[in-house]
């Protein structure tokens, strides 16, 4: 679904396998039913966070409990595009129960720095079926451009 905005409410989809949510602006009512949504069988899951022009309006807290969720075992992609806080967001899924499971993982359009990839590449081993990760970023130093890899 792509909308310039719109509210997400309860969404109840236990059979969705895939999930493609494009605002242009997110907002912290839709990310946090997004994160508390059942999603038993969901095998991706694809958020934008903002448009080239537009901020977010979603914060982290807003999109944390996703992050540490444990009853999604299907999921193996997870897009979260365009995040003015996907250092943050890297970081949290480094040290949460995605990073196992996860095959796929795009923070492309996002903001993160050299030391946001330091502290993912110093916990690599957690990444044990990633293969893609995708970064590109108009938001990063120079440094971090020449620093990104895949961490696994």
């Amino acid at each position: 679904t792509g909308a310039h905005t719109f509210e997400l409410g309860d969404p109840q989809l236990p059979r969705a396998r895939r999930a493609e949510l494009l605002p242009l602006t997110l907002s912290p009512g839709s990310m946090r039913a997004i994160a508390a949504a059942p999603w038993p069988v969901l095998e991706r899951l694809e958020v934008r966070f903002g448009g080239a022009d537009l901020p977010p309006h979603a914060a982290m807290r807003d999109l944390a409990p996703l992050l540490a969720r444990s009853d999604m075992p299907a999921l193996t992609t997870l897009k979260l595009r365009g995040s003015p806080y996907a250092g943050a967001i890297l970081r949290a899924i480094a040290d949460g129960p995605l990073a196992g499971q996860l095959e796929l993982l795009d923070l492309s359009g996002g903001n993160y720095n050299p030391h946001d990839l330091a502290y993912v590449a110093e916990r690599k081993q957690r990444f044990t079926k990633l293969r893609e990760l995708w970064m590109a970023s108009t938001h990063s130093t120079p440094r971090s451009a020449a620093s990104r890899r895949r961490p696994a």
